[in-house]
């Protein structure tokens, strides 16, 4: 059952990403499955590191996070902000992004409240301030998309099986775990492939 759904549901995949495969012929999907239990190190664990998981769900290519229509830059050489929420757990990056947020929306308050004697001090200041609240706008819209892949694709219960299938050797309950989760309609195909 669990075989039939893997195999349906990367037939899925591969017809809608067809465009990859064009030049070969595609009569049958084949699914390997193999016990990963007997090497618990290989796996790909999926964790929720704000850059590893940006990297998972959505892909950095060129120092540009590809969301929807939106093309969201991150820069920890311009920004360090951002280099500072990479390595965070992801619910942290989140607690970190919306401080850095407020306190550039307090620092351009305060800016227009503070009397600067020089057109080109207030001209730095107003610069540096944008650019800050750019970079903090993308991490927030950014941090925004991934909480969202996560709970509406049940990233949670998918990593927390990841944990068990590596460290447990309950075959069966894995079993049934994989195979509620695999057969569920909410599971895409990126995310059952992801499994097994």
């Amino acid at each position: 059952l669990v075989t039939k759904a893997v195999a349906s549901k990367l037939s899925e995949l591969i017809q809608t990403n067809s465009d990859l495969f064009k030049g070969h012929y595609i009569d049958n999907t084949l699914v390997l499955i193999l016990d990963r239990r007997n090497d618990p190190v290989t796996p790909l664990l999926h964790i929720f590191y704000y850059y590893p998981i940006i990297h998972d769900l959505f892909t950095i290519d060129n120092n540009v996070v590809l969301i929807g229509k939106n093309k969201l830059p991150i820069d920890e050489r311009n920004d360090p902000e951002t280099e500072k929420v990479g390595t965070m757990y992801l619910e942290d990056a989140g607690m970190a992004i919306s401080n850095n947020l407020q306190n550039i929306t307090k620092i351009a308050k305060d800016l227009e409240d503070t009397k600067i004697t020089t057109m080109n001090e207030k001209m730095v200041k107003c610069l540096q301030g944008s650019t800050q609240k750019v970079y903090a706008e993308n991490n927030r819209l950014l941090f925004k998309a991934l909480h969202k892949k996560v709970k509406d694709d049940d990233l949670t219960i998918i990593t927390a099986l990841e944990q068990i299938i590596v460290s447990s050797t309950n075959a069966d309950y894995q079993y049934l775990q994989l195979e509620k989760l695999v057969t569920n309609p909410k599971c895409s195909p990126e995310n059952a492939l992801r499994l097994c």
